[in-house]
């Protein structure tokens, strides 16, 4: 250290420590000890323009002026004295006082964490923006960082590199003996009303505008840039025809408002027109056989031809897009979990992979229907209750992103259900027989019918219809098994059982008209044995599937 001065300290005002007389002063251009390891720990550190790995060297007597709230470096700030205790303190020993963000305009609502300190630049930047103070190394928020970058205005811009210097070209042309001791770095000082007015004789024509609206109106956004090209020679997104844009013009431009709004419903048919010649000639030719045109508009016309051909409309196909809601989703997965639709298989297990990777082991389950019968009995049951679902194709990539088995045969799962699908069969094999020995074409054509409606019906429909509390007595599971004879293996209901199930109604006519059918039309005695035997066998396993879908809805119940 040189140029020891007895003198007080200048930086008493800006600090609660006291100067101690012991301590030798320095002029604060003197102060050039290194602060990267100080600003690299405070998240302040600043990187060169367009040399991302090498950062810039900020002075220790800059640091301290700028956490002084002394922006203008000149003769007089660079002649400063200060002590020991005020360097340490506001120079390499400074440390934050709180946490959270000092942004002057930061939302107090915001949950955005203060992760970086303010670096040299924004702290300028501030205090001609807003004449407030922020220390070099403050913290501030991403968010408060983001929006800073976006607001500044362009006159308030600081080259920090260029800052730097001045600061070390203020070193050769200082005059150490003519300077006072500091006493006019005050709030409200003539520093202020002289960077005041450069302002205001910096301001660009666009911030002015902007400076002049927003006192007008509060809600008025300001603009955040400017057309700094031709209007010819811009791009068609720029252009293009909107309400508000006309209504612009008729504001700015009320005479050229028809000129204008037709050059910009020409471009599109221009660019087709233009698509068919552009690749014959150069753009020299272009702009010499078309005067005016510009180079936008012929790349414009080149991409148009090479992607849609020349002369060539495009028209953008509507995409639609639905959002898979949580509610719709959990209601259509319930719906197929259903044991009417998967069964839970009590050997083996399957890897469900989430989208995370993770794996998750889950006992293996068959799909009892194929995805299109599951999908259209869905479809009716969501169209009966008014219940609005996804399309078809969402539903079957729900489908396939729930991975079951399917079903290729009950045996050894369900023996009772598969003895009666096989009865069904048997029926249609006697009715085709009775036809060969006598019976009608046409009554034989309606008991095959109502053979596959009652199919369908004990396959898909009947668990549906079973409940504790229905008013047909086929589908109350109380009163259908429910054994009159015997009081321990029967229970009351509380409601009446009025109503009919005509499809109930339908398995037992059949089952009679066949055996009616048997009775009346002349038979072989041997043939007619053997058939009596498979109707007999078929009635059986088909009442005692339909007891069984009873039972098992029963119990779920």
């Amino acid at each position: 250290m040189t140029a020891i001065q007895a003198r007080v300290c200048d930086f008493y005002k800006f600090s609660t420590v006291t100067c101690n007389n012991l301590d030798p002063y320095v002029h604060i251009f003197e102060c050039q000890r290194s602060t990267e390891r100080h600003l690299i720990g405070l998240k302040s550190s600043e990187t060169i323009p367009g040399k991302p790995f090498e950062k810039l060297e900020c002075p220790e007597s800059l640091l301290i002026l700028f956490k002084s709230g002394i922006f203008t470096l000149d003769k007089l700030s660079l002649n400063l004295n200060i002590c020991e205790s005020h360097r340490a303190e506001l120079g390499l020993n400074w440390r934050r006082g709180k946490v959270q963000c000092t942004y002057p305009d930061h939302n107090d609502g915001s949950k955005a964490k203060a992760d970086r300190g303010a670096n040299p630049t924004v702290c300028k930047e501030l205090w001609l923006k807003t004449r407030q103070i922020v220390p070099i190394g403050s913290e501030i928020c991403k968010q408060c960082s983001t929006k800073h970058k976006k607001t500044v205005s362009s006159h308030l811009e600081v080259n920090f590199k260029d800052e730097l210097g001045k600061d070390s070209c203020s070193d050769d042309v200082m005059d150490t003996e003519s300077s006072e001791p500091f006493s006019c770095y005050t709030a409200g000082t003539s520093q202020e009303t002289c960077s005041q007015d450069w302002l205001e004789a910096q301001r660009t024509p666009r911030e002015k505008l902007n400076k002049a609206m927003e006192i007008l109106s509060s809600t008025f956004q300001p603009l955040q840039s400017q057309l700094q090209k031709p209007w010819n020679s811009i791009s068609n997104i720029c252009t293009r025809s909107s309400p508000r844009l006309k209504k612009c013009v008729k504001l700015i431009k009320p005479q050229k408002q028809l000129s204008m709004h037709t050059t910009m419903l020409l471009t599109v048919e221009l660019k087709l027109k233009l698509s068919l010649i552009v690749n014959s000639f150069t753009k020299a030719e272009l702009q010499k056989l078309i005067p005016g045109i510009s180079l936008f508009k012929i790349d414009s016309a080149r991409k148009h031809a090479l992607v849609t051909g020349p002369g060539h409309i495009i028209n953008k196909p509507k995409v639609y897009r639905m959002k898979l809601t949580k509610p719709k989703l959990t209601h259509f997965i319930e719906f197929i979990m259903n044991p009417l639709y998967s069964s839970v298989v009590g050997f083996g297990q399957t890897v469900l992979k989430l989208s995370s990777n993770e794996k998750i082991p889950i006992p293996k389950v068959i799909r009892n229907l194929i995805h299109a019968r599951i999908i259209s009995i869905y479809q009716s049951f969501c169209k009966e209750y008014d219940f609005e679902t996804f399309s078809r194709a969402s539903l079957y990539r729900i489908l396939k992103v729930c991975h079951a088995s399917k079903q290729r045969a009950l045996q050894g799962l369900d023996n009772i259900t598969a003895a009666g699908m096989n009865s069904i069969d048997m029926l249609s094999k006697l009715v085709q027989k009775l036809e060969t020995f006598g019976m009608s074409q046409p009554e034989s054509k309606s008991l095959t019918d109502i053979i596959q409606l009652i199919n369908q019906f004990l396959k898909y429909e009947y668990k549906s219809h079973l409940n504790r509390l229905d008013g047909c007595t086929d589908h109350c599971t109380t009163m259908a098994l429910s054994d009159p004879t015997e009081p321990k293996f029967s229970a009351s209901c509380n409601h009446n059982h009025e109503r009919q199930c005509e499809k109930c109604a339908m398995v037992e006519s059949c089952l009679d008209m066949i055996n009616e059918k048997i009775n009346q039309i002349e038979i072989p005695t041997t043939i007619l044995e053997e058939m009596k035997f498979e109707m007999e066998m078929a009635e059986k396993h088909l009442m005692e599937w339909k007891k069984h879908l009873l039972r098992t809805v029963h119990q779920e119940c």
